[in-house]
């Protein structure tokens, strides 16, 4: 069995304790979120994090600390490929906590991609605290 189908079995039980009110502020929290993103929109995307936030991903040995490294990030992101849209496909909250399932992808000739991601969230006080990013990376980081 894929990983991605455990993790989505594993958030989508995690929906049937979750008043339906919470889940409707965490969907339109997490749209919101995405159409920053999918807009390019850095300074919008900012608002969604908190100041001391934290971000750990594959791409990178040590995590992302601080709204504005973050933001910066994101701009360097839109800036190394220009047309980078997330399609949204699942998300799941528990509390504080959030799962989303989306796939990142380009279309850029010659650099077409298309990838599965997999990020949890702990929001307080509608602010992201940590967002833990899981994909398959073909890179290889040299983190000693």
């Amino acid at each position: 069995m894929k990983i991605s189908t455990i993790i989505a079995a594993s958030v989508s039980a995690l929906a049937l304790v979750q008043p339906s009110q919470a889940r409707a502020e965490s969907q339109e929290f997490i749209e919101a979120l995405f159409a920053a993103f999918n807009s390019h929109n850095v300074e919008k995307l900012k608002t969604f994090y908190a100041d001391d936030a934290v971000v750990h991903s594959p791409e990178s040995c040590e995590p992302t600390v601080g709204r504005d490294a973050i933001s910066e990030g994101y701009a360097a992101m839109f800036q190394q490929i220009p047309d980078v849209h997330d399609a949204l496909e699942l998300v799941v909250t528990e509390g504080e906590r959030t799962a989303v399932i989306f796939t990142a992808s380009s279309r850029i000739p010659g650099a077409e991609f298309e990838l599965p991601i997999s990020a949890f969230l702990t929001i307080k006080d509608g602010k992201i605290t940590e967002d833990r990013v899981f994909f398959n990376s073909d890179m290889e980081l040299n983190c000693n």
